[in-house]
């Protein structure tokens, strides 16, 4: 009954949320350069902004005379200003959150995460889930676990009153209620700091769970995928197929990487590139590809 009336709800709302992204395809331009003003106003009273005339800003060419561009160690001491306490520094207000990534220069580096851009970021997560509500049957979706394979829940003090961690496990510790209940592996697992260990946990529990979604980065999955038909076999129920172990798994969402490499066709559903597994999605699924950035 639950899976009922919330699959008639999620394919409602996934129908005018669809109807709300054409639009914005329709205007892109626009929209974007929307977008670019009402984040200078915000920022127009901290540092950064007074530094750079947000307040002189009415156009993109505006904005792009008056801040130059830069990389993470133009904004770096800026940022340990805000570690160390400081408010409206390059953003109203002071995040308590904090995300680490290598990216591709400068090496290390620590990132902060306002709440603006963890509504950004869950607002994404539903637009790929919306997405596929409409293309799979919606109550069929929502009929058991989704696993969303990401970074460690955990996190590690850092500054004065902020909190470090991976963004992806950042992200899953506010799920909407609807979602929460139906995470997959859950906060005790997904805490697990070490890798391998929680990677292992996963691949334990997932193998008896009748998924419905899977999400998370190509090649962790391909580890997941190996280590789920490891576990199978070391309870004496291999499996040709991965597809044979979550038969109503219907949406693949992955991001960080293209999925090219990791897909061939295949006549039961996809292969991974492994001599020892074959890969999940039946031929009936959702692919979605979402883009997954730190620094963007």
């Amino acid at each position: 009954m639950i899976e009922r009336v919330g699959g008639t709800a999620l394919r409602v709302y996934a129908a005018h949320r669809r109807r709300a992204l054409e639009g914005v395809a329709r205007d892109a331009v626009r929209v974007q350069e929307a977008t670019l003003l009402h984040l200078v106003r915000a920022a127009r009273g901290t540092a950064f902004g007074r530094a750079h005339g947000f307040d002189e800003v009415r156009s993109v060419a505006d904005y792009q005379a008056r801040t130059p561009l830069g990389d993470y160690l133009r904004f770096q001491p800026l940022w340990n200003r805000v570690l160390d306490g400081e408010r409206d520094v390059t953003w109203p207000g002071r995040p308590h959150y904090w995300v680490k990534t290598s990216g591709t220069t400068a090496g290390d580096k620590t990132i902060p995460v306002t709440p603006e851009a963890f509504q950004a970021h869950r607002k994404g997560g539903w637009d790929a889930l919306l997405v596929a509500a409409e293309r799979v049957d919606a109550e069929q979706l929502l009929g058991g676990p989704l696993l969303f394979l990401g970074g460690c829940t955990a996190l590690t003090p850092t500054g004065k009153g902020s909190w470090i961690g991976d963004l992806s496990g950042l992200a899953v510790r506010d799920l909407p209620p609807g979602v929460r209940g139906r995470y997959s592996p859950g906060r005790a697992i997904s805490s697990i700091p070490d890798w391998d260990q929680r990677i292992d946990a996963v691949a334990g529990l997932i193998e008896g769970q009748d998924l419905r979604l899977v999400s998370g980065m190509p090649s962790w999955l391909l580890i997941l995928f190996e280590r789920v038909a490891r576990a199978r076999r070391a309870a004496g129920r291999p499996v040709a197929s991965l597809s044979e172990c979550w038969p109503n798994l219907g949406v693949f969402v992955h991001g960080g990487v293209s999925f090219a490499p990791y897909r061939r066709p295949s006549r039961n559903g996809w292969v991974v590139p492994s001599s020892t597994s074959r890969c999940i999605p039946p031929r009936r699924d959702s692919s979605r590809s979402r883009p997954n950035a730190r620094e963007g």
